[in-house]
Parts: structure tokens; C-alpha cells; sequence
């Protein structure tokens, strides 16, 4: 059996809307769309597809240094539960990519509790950022979105150093790329996905790569 023929109905109508509307002109509108396939994780199944060009035209499909599953990810791995503080939000998205660092990495928070802007140095000198943000919850207007992922770019970008006084710190000469893991809830809406690709490309401007997953 063809890849193709594993996809869903929805999925086909979807892209070929997105197909129509890029033929009609609207390209940003047809990127959005496939955007939303590529999350739907049906990505690998349309690997060959000829709307797969506009998802890598629209940076959806970073790849970072970790190695991270394809798609959507499982909650039931993820264990994140939304709107409920950072202890069972944003550290239970760390203690899952904990799970994917290779070896040699330096947990920042083990030099300095609460380390500044990032969670972990890989061996390369990758710094990176574990970040969620609850876009069905206190994340649902998409300048909000946008602006607190400016911010955290902002963050990455600025940073010069943490560490313990006396003791071991982390210097941006430490620093050869720098990496944001943010993970989203499933069902964030094409409005609030074109938010985050602003602060995608945002971020690509100033040197630093978003990867985006959403979680369901």
C-alpha cells in the first residue's frame, strides 16, 4: 500500500484546500493549513506528498539537536498537566526531554537552581530551553503568544551568564547554538499556530531555532 492511500479523508480535503488556496494566491493561508497536518502527525504518511513543500517553506519542520519523536506527541509519556503551575506543566516537559539528552549533557539547574533562561548544555554546546505554553487555556490570544515567545528569544539571545558565586557558572562563550523546545496542547487553533510561526521566524532572524510539539 501507497503512503498516500493511509491518509485520512479529513486530511485530503485539508490539503487540497490548502493546494486551492496556494494556486489561488494565499500562500501564508495554504502554509497555515498544512501547518496543522503536519501537527495532526500525519506528516510521515504524506512524507512524498506535493503540499509537504509548504511545510518546509514555512519552517514548521525544524529540527533540533534532540531526538525527538516525529508528530504529535503522548501525554501518557509527557505526563503535562495543563494550567496547573509550573511544577506539573513545565517540569514535567524538562523531565521528558531529560529523557533524550545525550550523554555528557550538563543540567544547568544541578550549577544553580532556577539556572537563568536555560535548562540544559549538550556536549556541542547546544543550550536548550524547555518551554510549554497552554494555548487553550491563559495562552489564547495570538499577540500574547507572540509576544512571550519574543520574550523568551529576547532571553536567549541577551544571555551572559549564570551560575554559583565562587563556583561553577556558564558563560555565553560557553554557547554555540541555542535551542527552544515549547510544547503546546492538541487543538491549538490555525490563528494561534501562525503566532507561533512569527516567533519562529522571529527567532530564526536572531539565531535561535524553535522547535515546536504538541502534546495530546
Amino acid at each position: 500500500m501507497s503512503p498516500i492511500d493511509t491518509i485520512s479523508e479529513t486530511t485530503r480535503i485539508e490539503l487540497k484546500q490548502a493546494d486551492e488556496l496556494e494556486a489561488a494566491g494565499y500562500r501564508d493561508e495554504a502554509d497555515l493549513i498544512r501547518m496543522k497536518v503536519y501537527l495532526s502527525n500525519e506528516i510521515i504518511a504524506i512524507g512524498t506528498f506535493s503540499s509537504v513543500s509548504g511545510l518546509i517553506h514555512s519552517g514548521i519542520r525544524n529540527v533540533g539537536k534532540l531526538a525527538i519523536k516525529e508528530g504529535v506527541l503522548s501525554n501518557k509519556e509527557v505526563k503535562i498537566v495543563w494550567g496547573k503551575g509550573i511544577e506539573k506543566q513545565g517540569k514535567a516537559w524538562e523531565e521528558y526531554l531529560k529523557k533524550i539528552l545525550p550523554k555528557g549533557t550538563i543540567d544547568l539547574n544541578d550549577i544553580k537552581p532556577k539556572f537563568k533562561t536555560f535548562d540544559s548544555l549538550l556536549p556541542d554546546g547546544t543550550a536548550i530551553s524547555a518551554k510549554t505554553m497552554d494555548t487553550v487555556g491563559g495562552y489564547k490570544d495570538p499577540k500574547r503568544i507572540t509576544y512571550q515567545l519574543n520574550k523568551y528569544v529576547d532571553d536567549m539571545v541577551n544571555f551572559t551568564g549564570d551560575g554559583k558565586k565562587g563556583g561553577k557558572r556558564i558563560t555565553e562563550r560557553d554557547i554555540s547554538n541555542k535551542e527552544m523546545y515549547l510544547a503546546i496542547p492538541y487543538g491549538t487553533s490555525i490563528e494561534q499556530i501562525q503566532a507561533i510561526n512569527k516567533s519562529m521566524d522571529y527567532a530564526k532572524s536572531r539565531g535561535v531555532r524553535i522547535i515546536l510539539k504538541e502534546v495530546k
